[in-house]
């Protein structure tokens, strides 16, 4: 942009994102961030008098996604932060008796530092997961059981989540709640190629929506809709017309819900008010019964691969009660699986019943960093380079 504001000017248009524009104090260079080759890599535009001067090189290769370039000393030292901490994955054998932990292995965290919100395949052998450093854009990350990318499916920037990716029965597709503008969208990929299947709203109204699970012919989505006035719904969705087809009405105090693995019942979590403990109840989708099956529950709750488990820890107002859980459906019974889980909490179970996903909250932090000795000795240097564009 010219001094006076009335002229501008295209530096750089490549085939990714360019942000973090900055300066060296000789003017000599414009340094900033790209992503273009998959990673984030710092670029240096050669200029003179305000005007390129060649064409822009790397010069630090994956400088990092959650990085943000802030200043250039006298001394010609890059200053830049670097946020660090966040999510983790972890896998772990899935545990039938009482153990005193867990014994996780953590997913490597590959061009990001946040991994997050996992969810199993169908054959219990792939992981479907949130990656993305906060403030970046999110990517659908799928990957073995030992964390290697298999498929990675890059979002549009403006589009926000915060939900697991859902397989379907079949394995072809994954439905997500997303947010594009503010507005709660339910987005249907194809697991193979990336491709967006479909895009649509189950809200009639301004509120939250939540995919819960698929239909086993993997035609129908279960999505839990809460409406800014305060209304619950389990609603059915026809993933092909985008149609709601049932909408189940839910109490007003229903805070979480989750479908069992063999779509035949709904666990609630209704959350009054600090004054009264949280109540975990279970209801029947063929007859509409419905049944308490524990008080002081906490947020972290869900199922067991068999559909006659549930599992969850308690203490939510109070202190936290760092043990699993788990109830028979069966015999009414509730028997402790771990004593100590620490930092962790499951957040799903493989479909075959070996494997379990935990998530872990770690603690973020910013880091400030110097960066010397990374520029070419004059911008004469850089001509004639080959620039990835």
């Amino acid at each position: 942009m010219s001094a006076d504001g009335a002229e501008e000017r295209v530096l750089v248009d490549s085939s990714g994102e360019d942000d973090s524009p900055l300066w060296t104090r000789d003017g000599r260079f414009l340094l900033f961030r790209s992503d273009r080759a998959g990673k984030w890599d710092l670029y240096a535009l050669p200029m003179d008098n305000g005007q390129p001067a060649g064409p822009e090189v790397i010069v630090k290769s994956n400088l990092g996604a959650a990085t943000w370039l802030r200043a250039v000393t006298t001394a010609g030292q890059l200053v830049y932060f670097e946020a660090v901490g966040g999510f983790d994955i972890a896998i772990a054998d899935r545990i039938d008796r009482t153990v005193p932990t867990v014994l996780a292995t953590i997913l490597p965290k590959v061009q990001t530092i946040e991994n997050k919100n996992p969810s199993f395949a169908p054959d219990g052998r792939r992981l479907a997961y949130l990656a993305g450093a906060p403030g970046s854009k999110v990517t659908i990350r799928i990957t073995d059981l030992e964390g290697k990318i298999l498929t990675d499916i890059p979002l549009d920037r403006r589009i926000s989540t915060t939900d697991s990716p859902t397989f379907s029965p079949d394995g072809r597709k994954m439905a997500l709640r997303v947010y594009d503008a503010g507005e709660a969208r339910i987005m249907v990929l194809s697991v193979e190629t990336g491709t967006l299947l479909k895009v649509f709203s189950p809200l009639e109204e301004k509120g939250y929506a939540r995919v819960l699970g698929w239909s086993p012919d993997s035609r129908l989505l279960y999505v839990f809709v809460t409406l800014d006035t305060g209304d619950r719904t389990l609603a059915t969705v026809d993933v092909e017309t985008e149609q709601i087809i049932e909408s189940i009405e839910l109490s007003r105090d229903v805070a979480r819900a989750s479908l069992s693995p063999s779509g035949r019942h709904l666990l609630t979590l209704t959350s009054p008010d600090q004054q009264r403990p949280t109540r975990l109840v279970l209801r029947s989708l063929e007859d509409g019964s419905e049944k308490l099956v524990g008080e002081g529950i906490s947020f972290v709750f869900g199922w067991d691969f068999d559909s006659r488990h549930l599992l969850y820890r308690r203490g939510v107002w109070g202190p936290d009660d760092k043990r699993l859980y788990s109830f028979s459906l069966d015999t009414e019974e509730e028997a402790v699986l771990v004593e100590d889980m620490k930092d962790l909490h499951l957040a799903a179970v493989s479909p075959d019943g070996k494997y379990w996903a935990l998530g872990r909250r770690g603690q973020r932090n910013t880091r400030i960093l110097a960066l010397e000795n990374f520029l070419p000795a004059s911008p004469a240097a850089v001509a004639g380079q080959a620039v990835t564009r």
